[in-house]
């Protein structure tokens, strides 16, 4: 059984390819008929990385123009929102048998087209990118009101939105995240050997990072590891308010940023790591993130640091180094280099877990949810 199918997302698809883009891509092999729209940015137009992932011919792609500023001035916001109502009026006036949105800015949007079901798919809290808290909680209002039913893209968060989708009679569940595991195993000699150069000068163990660098990175953790004898890798795009040590990066020779880089290219920078790292914030809403990159580095076999985050502690924990402070930060490439074996035991059983949750997996278990009342 198939469909028209319209994701409005707040990740653009030149982004960090992740939970929106892997749901569109199999609901397109699968035969339904999928608009993806996310804005288009006009300050980053031409500088994102393109996924490398071919497209299958029922999946359409719309990225209306979007001003910047749209997560902290509401004036902002209100114009993106225009905007991409108008582009989705234009291009898209169907709607979509089923309207999927990720961002309680696009509730209004999701609104306004026809459709037989709309889904909230709360895969992230966007409240630390909002203009103001009680603006935040509006839109999230919004959000549960329009929604015909809610996914999450953590427990955490399925959690704390439980008792108000309770009160609003709206089933919700948790849809963990998935990780295409093959494409993180089997990484390219040639563009291994050919991104070497690049790498930060030095000789002590690489620790690497792929994904957005935003509010959520703790500079001074990464400022930690250089001091505790590491080199650093970033790779990926930043954001107004991405840690200064970012911009810093052509400063120290230890450190590296690449900017945003294609899906496609990731598994072959992965290779180059000795470790990986998840430097985020855990408090306020980023408590609530469950970080895909996690899988996708353990699928690549590589070991994993990362501060204490709820979903992190609760479903990696047996497979990843968990380190809160700048002092743990600092200490960690000495403790990893001493306990090799059992940090590789530990890694493999994390390639294991990591194995068992495809995006396949996920996309199934929206389809089926999709699917149970038609």
């Amino acid at each position: 059984m198939t469909g028209r199918i319209l994701i409005l997302s707040f990740v653009e698809w030149s982004g960090a390819f992740q939970r929106p883009q892997h749901l569109a891509v199999g609901l397109a092999r699968r035969g339904w008929e999928v608009t993806y729209a996310a804005p288009g940015y006009l300050h980053r137009r031409g500088r994102g990385a393109a996924p490398g992932v071919d497209l299958p011919p029922s999946l359409r792609i719309l990225s209306p123009a979007a001003v910047p500023g749209g997560s902290r001035l509401r004036i902002a916001a209100e114009v993106n929102r225009r905007l991409m109502a108008a582009a989705l009026n234009r291009e898209s006036p169907r709607g979509g048998e089923t309207i999927i949105f990720n961002d309680p800015r696009w509730a209004g949007v999701a609104a306004a087209l026809p459709a037989r079901m709309r889904v909230f798919d709360c895969m992230d809290d966007l409240t630390a990118q909002a203009p103001s808290a009680e603006w935040a909680r509006a839109r999230e209002d919004e959000a549960l009101r329009v929604a015909d039913r809610i996914w999450t893209g953590t427990a955490s968060l399925e959690a704390r939105l439980r008792d108000q989708a309770a009160a609003r009679g709206k089933p919700i569940r948790f849809v963990p995240c998935g990780v295409d595991a093959d494409h993180f195993t089997s990484p390219d000699a040639r563009r291994v050997a050919a991104l070497r150069p690049i790498l930060p000068a030095g000789d002590g163990p690489l620790a690497g990072y792929f994904g957005a660098l935003n509010e959520r990175v703790r500079g001074e953790l990464v400022e930690a590891l250089l001091a505790g004898g590491a080199r650093v890798l970033l790779i990926g795009p930043t954001t107004s308010r991405a840690p200064a040590i970012v911009k810093q990066a052509g400063r120290h020779p230890g450190l590296r940023w690449t900017g945003p880089r294609p899906y496609a290219e990731l598994p072959a920078w992965l290779a180059l790591f000795d470790f990986a790292i998840i430097p985020y914030d855990t408090g306020g809403p980023h408590r609530f993130l469950y970080p895909v990159k996690a899988l996708e580095y353990l699928a690549g076999g590589k070991p994993v640091l990362s501060t204490p985050l709820p979903d992190v502690l609760r479903f990696l924990g047996d497979y990843v180094e968990i380190a809160s402070t700048a002092e743990d930060w600092r200490a960690a490439p000495g403790r990893i280099r001493a306990e090799t074996e059992s940090i590789r035991k530990k890694t493999e059983r994390g390639r294991d877990y990591a194995r068992s949750r495809s995006w396949e997996a996920m996309v199934e278990e929206m389809l089926a949810d999709l699917t149970r009342d038609r």
